[in-house]
């Protein structure tokens, strides 16, 4: 019986290790500066931040490049063996065509167990990391959209300004952040509808961490003070001017609401609780109160009878009869 060509293996591996880290680390470089290059474009990085999301890039770039990286590489090898006459001489010795692919079967089997470890552990957390770069910085989102002239969007509240101003909150408050911004408009809307416009001279914007259970972390809540607020409804116009007026709004954490984000021991949680999600539970809720509507509809349906009359007892204990 003969005996493994080890020898051509170990060297046919090295080979083929070699060109797949060189094709590799090419590729994720190549691909993670182009995918850096619309951040970079609109202000949200800054010069070190960019390096930084270049390097965070790195890691879930190699779930495209690894399987190029190792089809290059193998094809690569397996022609210089062929063209150098080594695979006529292997199997002029009794080499078999299987066992010279063996090296390549196990490449493909270790990339295989790399892109496994990358799409269940290690992408989610890096994705995370470089989105962190860009949004979680929230005083800092808000102020270089006003300084470009565009409008900052949140859930339920767009918001707008002249101009803006970061100033360092005070010690000891709990603020995480603090700007002041001229000119201040927001627009609130709910179901894409909206139902309220606030206009102010000048705004004072409180960033604190919202409350929330251990696996919100991340919430943020905008508390703003107004000055010379003025109010308006769609349906009604200029209802309300007062001097000073507060508003306050909470920025769900992202993190918890976008699948790409979360690990596979994390997905299998949210398979047995897909509440933990902000806009299941969101819906859940709207579905339990429309239940709810329903039920109680049909309930006083039901107990109205043939004369149409709901007889019912207020909180002071006197009856009150509904048609």
């Amino acid at each position: 019986m003969l005996r493994p060509p080890r020898t051509l293996w170990r060297l046919y591996l090295m080979d083929l290790l070699r060109l797949v880290s060189l094709t590799a680390g090419v590729l994720v470089t190549v691909i993670a500066f182009a995918g850096a290059v619309k951040p970079i474009s609109d202000g949200v990085l800054d010069a070190a931040d960019a390096v930084k999301y270049i390097l965070l890039a790195i890691p879930p770039m190699l779930a495209y490049a690894l399987p190029f990286a190792g089809g290059f590489a193998s094809t690569l090898v397996y022609h210089r063996m062929a063209t150098d006459l080594e695979a006529t001489a292997a199997y002029a010795s009794g080499v078999s065509h299987r066992s010279l692919l063996a090296p390549a079967l196990g490449l493909a089997l270790g990339c295989a167990g790399c892109l496994v470890a990358l799409n269940e552990q290690v992408i989610p957390r890096f994705l995370e990391r470089m989105q962190r770069l860009v949004t979680t910085d929230v005083g800092r989102l808000i102020a270089q959209r006003v300084e470009r002239g565009e409008g900052v969007a949140f859930k339920g509240v767009m918001l707008h300004a002249d101009q803006v101003q970061r100033v360092a909150p005070a010690p000891g408050t709990g603020v995480l952040d603090q700007l002041l911004l001229t000119g201040f408009a927001a627009v609130l809307h709910e179901n894409n509808e909206p139902n309220r416009e606030v206009a102010a001279q000048r705004a004072k914007v409180w960033l604190v961490e919202g409350e929330g259970p251990s696996e919100e972390q991340g919430v943020t809540r905008l508390i703003v003070k107004l000055e010379n607020v003025t109010v308006v409804l769609p349906d009604r116009g200029l209802v309300a001017a007062a001097e000073i007026n507060d508003l306050s709004w909470t920025v769900p954490n992202a993190f918890r609401d976008n699948v790409k984000f979360l690990t596979s021991d994390q997905m299998s949680v949210l398979h047995e609780h897909p509440e933990r999600m902000n806009w299941i539970e969101s819906r859940r809720q709207t579905l339990l109160y429309t239940l709810a509507e329903r039920r109680t509809m049909e309930l006083m349906t039901a107990q109205s009878g043939q004369d149409h009359l709901l007889r019912m007892v207020d909180g002071r204990g006197h009856p009150v009869e509904i048609v």
